[in-house]
């Protein structure tokens, strides 16, 4: 199958003089989930005014929910320079805690899966009684600090304006040229940056946006301006933004505004904006009749705390009617999926190919429907991890998950998540296990050098990747550089109805010696 898409790909793309991706549907012509709060799960943090978000991990939404659009409110950091830490109103209800650990799984998908559609990284300015930007955080310290933790996968404003004539702001580049084809943008990332707040007083979110677009040339920033429809017109910003921006510079702010978030279908500039190829993500498209809505006005990010309610396992972007589809628009994520179980079944199983004594593993398992999950991936001697191997598993207990202001409050403990490692050498397994609140734990497993044993291996922040290597060598008795098996499992929860899940797990092998 795979083959036969490349074979269409370069057919399509076959004597274009202009570019070598010059087929299927542009940015602005496919629709992809773009989650709210994506960080966001309840800790139990009372003092967090006004916060709901989607309560999962972001590489799980991101792998198994297929989502191609995550929203982080940043803060400037007021213990250390130049960073910036993310939450809502108050810190610690969270899975991740500063902007840097908050993009690593972004960074963790590049890196392990094969290939995938573009990611909007879309930054909210929360400062919410002083500016986000000052002194020591600057919008020059935000660029740097995304160049840093997202380097070559940046996909810029000023790499859109390659596209136009020298001079041209850009949405008239937007309007003119269009953006490039989503074949083109295949593992990129664009940052937006967005402005909303400004109700609460020293709130300056508005004239921090403004700042951001307009106080050094817009080819030169690395985040795309977003602009928030209902503050278009100057005059209804609080008096504390129109002290710090004129109307001038706000105009000027939304020349650069290829972007654009709207709170309704029926916002009166939404359809100017997808006339003129904007990027438009609208708020509230949880279920399928909001979808509807959204699909028919054209909006190509739908903004939701509920990725998983729109079952697109599958497809992480999907063309807009009318839109060339000729490119394919599958992710190839190159994972193991495991089946539901069937009736009475308390397990799945999907073995992958041996490989030799190195490996790179994550597991991903959605919360949506699914509760009472366990996903684990194991690497073995002679496919049996039980007598000579290391099984990595993450369990996800949900109680509920919400939709802001239509239901109950949500769990206090949010998602739950429980890492558990099983080593095994000669049939003797030791067990740890690890309840993280956090993005990083230490994990110290016991092999020794020149024992036939999965050695376990740690060296990131973000949790869910592993490293796995087999010590020990054939001259001792062991085991050959390509004797490694690694599996897939699933253990379910045989009290919970899993009848209705969608597909909860996605595990990858990248395998090689070290």
């Amino acid at each position: 199958m795979r083959a036969l898409l490349l074979g269409l790909l370069l057919l399509a793309s076959c004597g274009s003089p202009e570019s070598a991706y010059d087929y299927g549907p542009t940015l602005s012509q496919t629709t992809r989930l773009a989650t709210h709060n994506s960080y966001w799960v309840n800790h139990g943090v009372t003092s967090d005014l006004f916060s709901s978000g989607v309560g999962e991990q972001i590489l799980d939404q991101l792998v198994v929910e297929h989502v191609r659009s995550i929203e982080l409110d940043i803060h400037p950091d007021p213990a250390t320079p130049h960073h910036f830490l993310v939450y809502h109103t108050a810190p610690g209800n969270g899975v991740c805690s500063d902007l840097a650990s908050c993009l690593a799984p972004v960074t963790t998908m590049h890196d392990l899966v094969e290939s995938h559609s573009a990611v909007i990284v879309i930054l909210e300015l929360k400062g919410i009684t002083t500016p986000t930007f000052d002194a020591d955080h600057s919008a020059d310290d935000l660029d740097a600090e995304l160049r840093l933790n997202l380097g070559t996968m940046l996909y810029t404003p000023g790499d859109l304006l390659t596209r136009c004539p020298s001079g041209a702001s850009l949405v008239d580049c937007a309007r003119e040229r269009g953006w490039p084809y989503e074949a083109e943008l295949a593992g990129k990332v664009l940052v937006a940056v967005l402005g909303n707040w400004n109700d609460f007083p020293g709130a300056v979110a508005p004239s921090d946006w403004a700042a951001y677009a307009t106080s050094k040339a817009i080819r030169d920033r690395v985040a795309f301006p977003m602009g928030s429809s209902w503050q278009r017109d100057y005059t209804v910003l609080s008096e504390e933004n129109r002290a710090m921006t004129d109307a001038k510079t706000w105009d000027a702010a939304w020349a650069q505004s290829a972007m654009l978030q709207v709170e309704s279908f029926d916002d009166p500039l939404l359809k100017p904006a997808i006339a003129g190829n904007q990027i438009v993500r609208a708020d509230g498209v949880f279920v399928g009749a909001d979808r509807e809505k959204a699909t028919a006005v054209g909006v190509q990010l739908w903004q939701t705390d509920w990725p998983w309610d729109a079952a697109r396992t599958d497809l992480a972007i999907v063309a807009l009617p009318g839109a060339n589809t000729a490119s394919a628009l599958l992710d190839a994520d190159g994972g193991a999926h495991v089946p539901l179980p069937k009736a009475g079944e308390t397990t799945t199983r999907s073995n992958l190919p041996p490989a030799s004594g190195h490996g790179r593993l994550y597991v991903a398992a959605a919360t949506g429907l699914a509760a009472g999950v366990t996903a684990c991936v194991a690497a073995s001697v002679g496919g049996q991890p039980d007598v000579e191997g290391v099984t990595w598993c993450k369990h996800k207990q949900v109680a509920a998950h919400v939709k802001p202001g239509k239901d109950p409050p949500a769990d206090p403990n949010g998602e739950r998540v429980t890492y558990f490692w099983q080593v095994c050498h000669a049939s003797a397994c030791s067990l740890q296990a690890f309840a993280p609140q956090g993005e990083s734990f230490v994990l110290d497993v016991n092999c020794a050098d020149g024992q036939c044993c999965a050695k376990p291996q740690w060296g990131g922040r973000y949790p869910a990747v592993v490293e796995l290597t087999l010590s020990g060598s054939p001259s001792n008795g062991c085991f050959s550089a390509t004797s490694l098996q690694q599996s897939v499992l699933m253990r379910w929860d045989p009290t919970v109805d899993h009848a209705h899940d969608g597909p909860v797990f996605v595990g990858h092998v990248q395998s090689g010696l070290p």
